[in-house]
This record gives structure tokens, sequence and C-alpha cells, in this order.
């Protein structure tokens, strides 16, 4: 954008726009609208002087002689290039105003991580399948062994994919499969070990399939009973449960990569000490176990009932994907007194 230069006539003792432009410095990170106003400035030499980090680009404060942008009060000065001699006893500069960037967050690949232990026990628990020896939800078919039964939505909530469970007719004593194995010649009668690959909601249920976990080893070219090959669900009087053993939580605190963000924030102070900076995540244990405590508090690796934040809350937080603090925040000058505050966030497991 061109505009009258020294040929108009003017002194330059007070500053004058001669070109100006509009830079959007964080377009292509996902904020259209920050600004960048750049003006190039001649002005006699000895009358030049920057002006405050406060100053604002209206016609009432200091916008630039000449300036074609309409008043933005919202764009705050940033300084001056530095100040080139030229002919006639002049500078030129490039004079900048920009608004406070919005705050944004972008991608960071992997970042190793380490994340608390969580209340660490043991859970075994069983499911009546409401299957029995008529069912068709025992597979028959030659390609591997499965089971398909329905749960409750509050069963369901305690099954994920990749959970495994033990088979057997009327809770946990009873053996329901038979099975030819590769290698060996006699066939076995065994609670058979499953796998769980499906979940899905059907109706007001959830629907559970599973598989043999070594059904790989099952040999297809042997009958277990006359006509059935490689294995067979016992017949059974009682309806066949799965057994569920889970472990939840964690003993032990663990290092591990997680999906990783960098978090963005800008203020505008004269004074970063007064700034407050989010801390990197750590568990705490106040003292008397009470947040409100003036006795303090000490930073722990293992969550409890009584930790801040309880075990229960924060495996609430992992089942949700939260994002938590992987470091503390730093500050960095941007542009004037306007400072970049950046976090780095990461999935909490």
């Amino acid at each position: 954008m061109s505009l009258p230069t020294a040929s108009s006539g003017t002194s330059f003792s007070t500053a004058t726009t001669v070109s100006a432009w509009v830079e959007y410095p964080f377009r292509d990170v996902g904020d259209p609208d920050t600004k960048i106003y750049h003006h190039i400035m001649k002005q006699a030499l000895d009358d030049y002087a920057p002006l405050d980090d406060d100053d604002t680009m209206t016609a009432a404060t200091q916008k630039p002689v000449r300036s074609p942008f309409d008043d933005d009060a919202n764009a705050f000065y940033i300084g001056d290039s530095p100040a080139t001699p030229i002919d006639g006893g002049l500078v030129e500069f490039d004079r900048m105003f920009s608004n406070i960037p919005a705050d944004r967050v972008e991608g960071a690949g992997l970042y190793a991580s380490t994340f608390p232990s969580n209340d660490s026990n043991a859970a075994t628990f069983a499911i009546n399948t409401n299957l029995n020896n008529t069912d068709s939800g025992k597979s028959t078919e030659p390609d591997r062994p499965e089971l398909s039964f329905l749960v409750t939505t509050a069963e369901a909530a305690n099954i994920e994919i990749g959970d495994f469970f033990i088979a057997g007719y009327g809770g946990s004593t009873n053996a329901c499969f038979t099975v030819r194995w590769l290698g060996d010649p006699g066939s076995e009668i065994l609670m058979p070990k499953m796998i769980v690959y499906y979940k899905e909601v059907e109706g007001g249920s959830v629907r559970i399939k599973a598989y043999l976990e070594t059904y790989e080893a099952v040999d297809y070219s042997r009958t277990v009973a006359a006509g059935i090959y490689g294995y067979k669900w016992t017949t059974g009087p009682l309806n066949l449960y799965a057994i569920f053993q889970k472990a939840i939580g964690r003993a032990n605190s663990f290092t591990e990569n997680s999906e990783s963000f960098i978090t963005y924030r800008f203020v505008k102070t004269d004074n970063i000490n007064d700034e407050k900076f989010e801390a990197k995540f750590n568990p705490l244990q106040y003292i008397n176990s009470a947040p409100d405590s003036d006795d303090g508090f000490t930073v722990v690796d293992a969550l409890t009932a009584s930790t801040v934040p309880t075990a229960l809350e924060y495996n609430g937080m992992v089942f949700a994907q939260a994002k938590i603090n992987a470091e503390p925040e730093v500050a960095a000058r941007w542009r004037g007194n306007i400072w970049q505050i950046i976090g780095r966030k990461v999935v909490a497991k």
C-alpha cells in the first residue's frame, strides 16, 4: 500500500507513513484474527523516538500519521524496527502495532511422561451369559471357537475390548469345552480362556463377542465327537458364565509416551512476575488430609482416596482422556510487553 512520501511537502519532524500493510502472524496455526499493522515511516533523525508499550493505534492516541487503517483500540504498540539512516537527514523504520494474540493449542506428537500409581487391586467378577447347551451363541463354526452374548450396560462398563475371561458352566467350577490340540494325541476338557474382540450396543443391552485365545492350535483334522471336528462346547445343565479377573489400577508409577499438546496463551503486562503459571501435574497429599489445611502438603506418586486428585477422580480423568500438565508453564516475551506463556499437556494414563 503506497502513500505520499517526501514529495508531498512534509518536513518529517513528525514520523510519517509512506507505506503500510497488515500481517496475520498466526493464520496458519488456527488464529485468523490477530493482526500486526506495519507502517514504513520516515522521520527526521533528531526527532525520532519510540512510543510507549501501552500506546494504541487510534487517532486519539498514537496512530501513525497518514496510516491507511481504521482505528483499532485493541492494537498496541509493539516496537519499531531498527531506524535506518537515509538521505536528507532522515531515518526509515517499521512501526508496528498488534492485537493480543488469541490462545491456541497445537498437537505435538508423543511425549514421555510419568504417571502416578492409582490404587491397584484385583477384581474378579462373573457374568451370566444366559447361554446353555442349546444356544447358537456358542460357535460351532470351523474357523475358531467363539462366544456371543448380551450383557447389561452396567456389566459392560467393566468390560473392554482385549479383556479376557474364563468360560465355565454354573459360575466357576464346571468345564464346558472339549478340544483337540495340534500334536496332542488325546482331547482336553477345560474352561477356555476367551479374548473379547467386539463390544457394541444392541437395543438396551451390549453385545459381547470373544474368541478362544489359542484357537490357532486347534486340530480340525480330528473329531471330538461323532461328526464334530476340532472342538465342541460341552452339554451342560447350567448357563455359561464368563469369569473376568482384571487388575484395577496400577501398583507403581510408570513412564510412558502419551499424546501431547503445546498450549499458548498471551498476556500483556509490565511485570511478568505478577502472572500466575500452571504447575506440572503432581498428586498432592495434604498433611492433615484436608485441602484447606494450613499445615501444607507433600507431592506423592501414588494416588489414594485421600490425595488430590483421589484415585477414583484420576481414573475418571483417564477414562475421559483428560489432559494434564506434563511440564510447568514458561513465559517468553513475544513483542513489546505482550508475553507468550507456553505449556505442554499430555493425555492422562
